[in-house]
């Protein structure tokens, strides 16, 4: 499997509160169950370095696209805003080292997108937003 999947990661990520001899089996488990689900979708049939890139070119695309602008398509954020925050969240907020979240992080628009958006959805979080009160944050 490709090292954005190492066993380290994995385990460190899944499995940190179990006892060492029981990570193993639990790791093999879960690889042998989802390999055949992200060969299917093609991304087992790269390298780690074929990824990356690959990943790197996609997020330059969303960085080439928003430019300088504050969202995507002009003042107000669209559903593109929406789920491009997801993506970049994804990447940029948790702690994992990688050449695709190094190249990310040095993506100043989309990281500022991201701060952006996380104030104005998210400044408050105490507070759930509800379909209607999204809906009419969007349109503000």
């Amino acid at each position: 499997m490709c090292g954005y999947l190492s066993k380290e990661v994995l385990t460190n990520l899944l499995f940190a509160e179990l006892p060492q001899e029981s990570r193993e089996p639990m790791l093999e488990d879960i690889r042998s169950r989802y390999f055949g689900k992200l060969n299917a979708v093609g991304i087992t049939r790269h390298t780690s370095q074929e990824v990356a890139q690959i990943f790197s070119d996609e997020f330059q695309a969303l960085s080439d696209l928003l430019a300088d602008r504050s969202f995507f398509f002009g003042e107000h954020p669209t559903t593109l805003d929406a789920t491009a925050y997801a993506y970049i969240g994804n990447i940029i907020k948790p702690p994992f080292n990688s050449p695709i979240v190094d190249y990310v992080r040095d993506l100043d628009n989309l990281c500022q997108h991201y701060e952006r958006m996380s104030k104005k959805f998210f400044n408050n979080p105490e507070s759930s937003l509800t379909d209607k009160s999204l809906n009419q944050k969007l349109q503000t």
